[in-house]
């Protein structure tokens, strides 16, 4: 399957389209996010007993803010086969806009209602199931 090459793309740029999750991000001097722990099981992982969100507040890896509005060049997704799993409940990253992406990149979807943005954690047998179904369906 043979998808276009046309216009690098950025996910920043993107989501101005759909309604933006609450804004949680917390900024280090050194250009690094991570998101407010006050916040975390909220916004990040509101489909988990607080005590695991709470853990995972406290050992969260920082991420670099760079990668938020990276322009990618050449997007897998425009020659390859893609899966996307939406979370039903995200509030870091839009539902709409993630079935919004997995058209634009002709995806196979699988919808977990209810489910929060740590969705491999709260339902990760969805997610394995998910990674099976695009590694048999690509190993052919």
């Amino acid at each position: 399957m043979t998808r276009r090459r046309n216009r690098p793309f950025s996910q920043h740029k993107e989501q101005q389209t759909f309604t933006k999750a609450p804004c949680f991000w917390s900024f280090l001097w050194d250009g690094f996010t991570y998101v407010d722990p006050t916040r975390f099981h909220e916004l990040f992982a509101a489909d988990l007993p607080a005590d695991q969100a709470a853990f995972m507040a406290r050992s969260e890896v920082l991420n670099f803010a760079d990668n938020f509005s990276a322009t990618i060049t050449d997007a897998a997704w425009r020659t390859k086969p893609s899966w996307v799993l939406v979370a039903g409940s995200d509030r870091t990253i839009n539902p709409e806009l993630q079935r919004w992406y997995a058209k634009r990149a002709n995806s196979q979807v699988v919808e977990v209602l209810g489910a929060s943005h740590a969705v491999y954690v709260s339902r990760p047998r969805k997610v394995a199931a998910l990674i099976e179904e695009a590694a048999s369906a690509t190993a052919r």
